[in-house]
């Protein structure tokens, strides 16, 4: 929920709606930066799948809800921490490159990647 009690919204919504890019490009590219730090691994991450929660102060906090964790039970991403990071890299900057081809208001370089 919203720092107001209404539910939060995904990042598609504002993505498509457009007026408040420049708060919504902040906050994924601090997602960003915390699953890469955090190691955290995805596999399905899309626009659908990332709520936002509208802080008090206008920003947003954004929260993944689904695609989380390797798509397989084991691999070398669990071993190998350097690829871990690069395979993170990689998803990640294909996940915002869709987020561009996707959203009309968004252009290639508006969010900067890993």
């Amino acid at each position: 929920r919203d720092s107001d009690g209404t539910p939060s919204k995904t990042l598609g919504y504002y993505l498509k709606q457009g007026n408040e890019l420049p708060s919504v490009i902040e906050a994924v590219e601090t997602l960003g930066d915390s699953v890469l730090k955090e190691g955290v691994l995805f596999h399905d991450v899309n626009a659908g799948n990332i709520m936002c929660r509208r802080l008090t102060d206008g920003t947003f906090h954004l929260v993944i809800v689904d695609g989380l964790g390797p798509a397989t039970f084991f691999s070398l991403l669990d071993i190998i921490p350097a690829h871990r990071a690069r395979t993170i890299r990689r998803r990640w900057n294909r996940v915002i490159s869709r987020f561009a081809r996707d959203h009309e208001p968004l252009d290639a370089g508006r969010i900067k990647p890993l």
